[in-house]
């Protein structure tokens, strides 16, 4: 059987994000950056959200959960934490409907 690696595998993906945000981690203590000079707005689409739960399972600090209201697709379309978000970009890179446009 071959595994797929790299890129394209959930487990490749994963291990790359929590990389991403190790790195994003690092930077910001060593050089003061605070979350707002990194990402200073993400705004969701939530009429694009059809509730697949990708970033919601990538986001390292829980920070993404599903809101009560439904979309006009009939899903429940994500909200985001802005105490707990640190920024790293993983909901934008996970989602595979374009919900997240980072600023």
């Amino acid at each position: 059987m071959i595994k797929n690696k790299g890129l394209f595998s959930l487990a490749g993906l994963m291990e790359k994000s929590y990389l991403l945000v190790n790195i994003v981690q690092i930077v910001t203590a060593l050089f003061g950056i605070t979350k707002e000079r990194i990402m200073s707005k993400v705004n969701i689409f939530s009429d694009r959200c059809k509730e697949c739960g990708l970033c919601v399972a990538h986001c390292p600090k829980d920070a993404i959960t599903f809101a009560d209201e439904i979309n006009a697709a009939g899903y429940r379309p994500v909200t985001i934490d802005d105490d707990k978000c640190i920024a790293c970009g993983i909901c934008y890179v996970t989602c595979p409907d374009g919900v997240y446009e980072v600023k």
